[in-house]
């Protein structure tokens, strides 16, 4: 064989012997067949190098998180802090506060709106007493809660929680607490029940043959959208209309804290009689950088007394 011929097929041996390299084929012989099995092997691939967090780009650098995914910072709302226990629950408000002021000022950062509880009516259900409670969020968080006892006949508040002493005033104290005692002898002095039994109902109101619905005017500032006052009409099926309210505020500057912009009826109580309602009114209030606050006012109203027209 020649010296060429020669160099040509060991070549070609050495082709031959570097893919068969790439796998290993196996013959076994079990009874009359033969079982093939085939492994295929391939070189090692050349390792990839993941850079590490002290030299990889910023948005490369690798998550904290336990899932290993991109963590976005996401603005949130301040957190609130926490309100004292009582031994009562808030009446449930938040549907209608959406459905009266609208989700543009409920959804807002700076929009709070008070607590209120009620807690119990008289024996004749001309006498309500309630609670409301006010969260201020700032560099001062404090909280105050008052009880109220109102004669609903003439929208007088005959009761309310004393004054706290100054050096209180910027405690989150729990005012139940720290009073229970008074306020627990003037519901014995106005013979009121406490219960925590309570539905906020809505118009229309069924009374015998009578039918009853509720409206709300209010009266706007000149060339301001600050309101002025508002008044509550109730409109009655068999007797007319008769107003049950009617409010002036004090006057404010247009940008001073608690001015008025509108005024609700979130719904009404009733008590032991079927006769008289408490309408509860949520008053939103301006304040300054846009803080939003809904205030409640509890109004009382006869469905079959009084001057209708």
């Amino acid at each position: 064989m020649s010296q060429a011929k020669q160099r040509k097929s060991t070549l070609k041996t050495v082709t031959n012997a570097s893919l068969l390299s790439l796998f290993i084929v196996t013959i076994t012989a079990c009874n009359d067949k033969e079982e093939t099995s085939v492994t295929l092997t391939h070189p090692t691939l050349p390792a990839i190098t993941i850079p590490t967090t002290a030299n990889a780009p910023k948005e490369l650098e690798p998550s904290k998180n336990d899932e290993d995914t991109l963590a976005l910072a996401i603005p949130e709302k301040p957190p609130t802090p926490a309100m004292p226990e009582y031994p009562f629950s808030a009446l449930a408000l938040n549907s209608q506060l959406e459905k009266k002021f609208g989700r543009n000022v409920t959804d807002s950062n700076s929009f709070t709106a008070e607590g209120f509880y009620p807690l119990g009516w008289s024996k004749n259900g001309n006498i309500f007493a309630y609670a409301s409670q006010y969260l201020t969020v700032g560099a001062t968080d404090k909280s105050t809660f008052d009880v109220f006892i109102q004669d609903l006949v003439s929208d007088k508040i005959i009761w309310k929680t004393p004054s706290e002493k100054p050096s209180n005033l910027a405690k989150n104290i729990n005012r139940w607490d720290a009073h229970k005692k008074a306020i627990l002898a003037a519901f014995d002095k106005y013979n009121i029940s406490l219960s925590s039994d309570f539905s906020l109902q809505h118009a229309p109101i069924l009374l015998k043959k009578d039918t009853l619905s509720y409206k709300v005017k209010v009266v706007k500032a000149a060339k301001s959208p600050v309101l002025s006052g508002y008044k509550v009409l109730l409109k009655s099926s068999k007797k007319g209309i008769k107003k049950i309210a009617n409010e002036h505020f004090k006057k404010r500057a247009s940008d001073e804290v608690g001015s008025k912009t509108q005024v609700h009826i979130m719904g009404y109580l009733r008590g032991n009689n079927p006769n008289r309602i408490a309408l509860l009114a949520g008053i939103l209030e301006q304040g300054w950088e846009g803080t939003k606050t809904v205030r409640y006012k509890v109004i009382g109203a006869s469905l079959t007394a009084g001057k209708w027209r």
